[in-house]
C-alpha cells in the first residue's frame, strides 16, 4: 500500500496563538505513540496561521490516526482555539525523495 499524507491549515483565534503552539506540541507528543505515523510537522505559516503535515505508512495507519485521540483532541478544541474547523487535504504519495542518512 502507498503512503498517505494529511495537510491541515487553520487560523488561531486572536490572542490564542501561544495556546495553539502549546496545543500543537501536545499533539506531537500524542502522535509519537502512533507507530504508523512516520512523520509529523507542526508549522507556523504566518502570524496566527498554522499548518500540520503528517505522513502515514498506509491507509490503516491513516484511519487509526483520524479515529485516534489526537484527532479527537483537535476536534474537541477547535472552537476554542481556531477561527474555523481546520481545512484538511488528504493525498496518496505517488513519488518521494527521502533525506539521505546522516553520517
Amino acid at each position: 500500500m502507498a503512503e498517505r499524507i494529511a495537510w491541515s491549515t487553520f487560523d488561531a483565534l486572536p490572542g490564542r496563538e501561544a495556546e495553539v503552539a502549546a496545543f500543537l506540541q501536545a499533539c506531537r507528543d500524542g502522535i509519537a505513540g502512533e507507530p504508523g505515523t512516520t512523520a509529523f510537522y507542526a508549522l507556523e505559516t504566518g502570524p496566527g496561521r498554522y499548518a500540520t503535515f503528517a505522513v502515514f505508512a498506509d491507509d490503516a495507519a491513516f484511519e487509526a490516526h483520524v479515529r485516534g485521540p489526537t484527532a479527537d483532541a483537535v476536534r474537541g478544541r477547535a472552537a476554542a482555539l481556531f477561527t474555523a474547523q481546520p481545512a484538511i487535504v488528504q493525498a496518496t504519495v505517488v513519488a518521494t525523495k527521502a533525506a539521505a542518512p546522516r553520517p
